[in-house]
This record gives structure tokens, C-alpha cells and sequence, in this order.
């Protein structure tokens, strides 16, 4: 079983475009449980009130079971869960963000509808 897991932000775009302000914006974090044939379980969905890895730490620890695996992003916030789970970081770089952690933005697209 593994879980994907994801920060976003929804609200407006910063001024130019890029990074994760959170001005104007509610910092999100979600997870979709992941069964042994690929399909999607439980999931959740906090609102978080900022990117750190204390307030990221805390989300995952109370919603993914220790040594799972944790499909996440590149956030270097996760990197307080070494050891913990089975930390598989991908970072996105070019690749669209929904073939490496496809589960979780299917959840923050219904949640955006």
C-alpha cells in the first residue's frame, strides 16, 4: 500500500507566476491511499497554514501508517520523514505533475470544480 501525497495552493497566482506565496492564497495538502493494484482508497484533504516541515511532518504522521511508501513531490519539507515511511520523492521538473502523483491531483482538481 502506498499513499501520494501533495502540497498545492488554491486562490490566486503570484505576481509573476511562480512559487508557492501564499498571499491571497489557502495553503492545501492532501493524500489518496493507494491499494496493491494501483487504485485509489481513502483520502484527505487539510487545510495547512504554511509549507513547513513541522505543519507537512504532522499531516503525514496522523494520516499515512509508518513504512508505508509516501509518493510525494520534491518539497524539501518531506525530508523530515526519512526513515519513517518509504519516502519516494519525484521531483516534477518538466514532467506534468499528474503522471508522477496522479491520485492527488485528481483530488485537487475535484476539490477546485
Amino acid at each position: 500500500m502506498a499513499d501520494d501525497a501533495d502540497p498545492q495552493l488554491s486562490g490566486h497566482d503570484t505576481a509573476d507566476g511562480r512559487g508557492r506565496s501564499h498571499v491571497g492564497k489557502i495553503a492545501l495538502i492532501g493524500a489518496v491511499e493507494i491499494d496493491d493494484e494501483g487504485q485509489p482508497g481513502r483520502a484527505r484533504l487539510v487545510v495547512l497554514p504554511d509549507y513547513s516541515a513541522e505543519k507537512i511532518g504532522a499531516f503525514v504522521r496522523r494520516t499515512v501508517e509508518p513504512k508505508s511508501g509516501l509518493l510525494t513531490d520534491g518539497l524539501p519539507a518531506y525530508k523530515s520523514l526519512a526513515g519513517r515511511y518509504d519516502h519516494r520523492p519525484k521531483v516534477v521538473g518538466k514532467m506534468a505533475a499528474y503522471v508522477l502523483v496522479p491520485w492527488a491531483h485528481r483530488l485537487f482538481s475535484l476539490f477546485k470544480r
